[in-house]
Parts: structure tokens; sequence; C-alpha cells
């Protein structure tokens, strides 16, 4: 099984489609911007609350889909909560960190984390290392409160 088929069979089901116009995002690879174009995002549930499942396209070279496992950091970003996240994800290669309005009508920017997914990953190690840098976050912002 390819991990599109993966996706469909086990995080689409558990997920609700989320009806907005998104902008692209973009990622540097190589000295390159590669623009990627939002095709879907999904809210999951159940085991996967404060996740989203998003489908992106390229615009360029190959027109594949790519997967990305999202979870919510913060529902209003900041620069001190970036640094925060940058801290936390600093031996984790393959996470990147993202502002990004889930709910545009809101004005709201939210954190999100995300991990690509692809026949290399599985979703719940994916899920469990998400987790665990959420709570960590939550772990050091709560110590900075006090």
């Amino acid at each position: 099984m390819n991990i599109s088929e993966i996706i469909k069979k086990e995080l689409i089901p558990k997920g609700t489609k989320l009806k907005y116009k998104y902008p692209s995002i973009s990622e540097r690879l190589n000295g390159n911007i590669i623009i990627q174009k939002i095709k879907n995002i999904y809210q999951l549930k159940d085991e996967f609350k404060n996740f989203f499942l998003i489908i992106t396209k390229e615009k360029k070279k190959q027109k594949r889909n790519k997967y990305y496992l999202a979870i919510l950091l913060a529902t209003q970003s900041s620069d001190l909560l970036v640094k925060i996240a940058k801290k936390i994800i600093q031996e984790q290669k393959n996470i990147r960190i993202l502002q990004f309005s889930i709910h545009p009508k809101h004005f709201r920017v939210s954190l999100i984390l995300l991990i690509e997914l692809d026949e290399f990953t599985g979703i719940n190690e994916t899920k469990e290392l998400l987790k665990k840098l959420r709570s960590n976050f939550i772990e050091i912002l709560n110590n900075f409160i006090k």
C-alpha cells in the first residue's frame, strides 16, 4: 500500500474537511523556494485531537500530492512562541514550524508543527512524536508563566 491509500483509509475518515480558501505554503530546498498549493485540510478527531491533515500539490516540476500531519501548538502565534517552538524541535530535522491561519475568517494566525508523511513514516509513531513535542511546549509555557 502506498501512502495515499493509507491516508484515505486511516486518516480521512477520522476527519472533517475544512472548506476555506487557503494561501499556498512555501518551503526552501537547496536554496530554491518550492511553492505548494493547499488542496485540502482535514481537522482530525478522536485519538487525533488537535491534529490536522494537510494535502498540498506542488506548482512546478512534480505534480504530486504531499501529505502533512500537523498538530496545533497555539491558536494565536507570536514571536516568543515561535522561539520556544524552535528550541523544542532543534534535534528534529524533519519537523517544520508553520504560522498559518487554519480558520481564515477568525483573522488569527495559528502556530503549527508539521511532518511530511511518506512511505517510510509510521502514522502512529509520528502522532506520538508530535504529541510529545506539544506537551513539552505546554510545559515550557507553564514554567514560563510561573
